[in-house]
């Protein structure tokens, strides 16, 4: 163990010694009414480190911050201060266009034949599987007209 590390521990401790020793000197001198001046000069010898941070730093010890009530508060520099009027709001960023969405297509493939697609079906025809859908869609066509009322010369 150090005697005389520098630290708070040991500070307190030599300061009690050296607190005791001058206590009984004075109350074993003429002047024994005067101890009570030891103590203050022992409160005023522990609490050094306290206010001087030069001294508390020599001691190892945090540096104190508590006088520093009435000084003015200084930012530390790796802290941000907050904006002195209220942030101007963003506009969110326009939503982006989807692409069409194709419900069918009707149209020649690479085997010059119809196709027609629709979803994930295809339909591939030629010249009578053409003419054979003209035809049922006539046929239809009527079968909706005669059912909605509709005049076929009309339409």
């Amino acid at each position: 163990m150090k005697l005389f590390a520098r630290s708070g521990g040991h500070w307190l401790f030599w300061s009690g010694v050296f607190y005791i020793s001058l206590v009984i000197l004075v109350a074993l001198s003429p002047y024994g009414q005067y101890t009570w001046y030891t103590q203050i000069v022992w409160i005023v010898l522990i609490s050094l480190p306290l206010v001087c941070n030069p001294l508390a730093r020599w001691l190892n010890m945090r540096e104190n911050h508590m006088f520093d009530l009435f000084k003015k508060n200084k930012m530390p520099k790796n802290v941000v201060p907050f904006p002195a009027s209220p942030p101007k709001l963003v506009e969110p960023p326009p939503e982006p266009k989807k692409a069409p969405v194709t419900y069918y297509s009707l149209g020649m493939n690479s085997e010059n034949r119809l196709e027609f697609k629709m979803g994930y079906s295809a339909i591939s025809m030629n010249y009578g599987g053409v003419t054979n859908l003209i035809e049922q869609l006539e046929v239809y066509k009527k079968q909706l007209a005669d059912y909605e009322g509709i005049n076929d010369d009309n339409v």
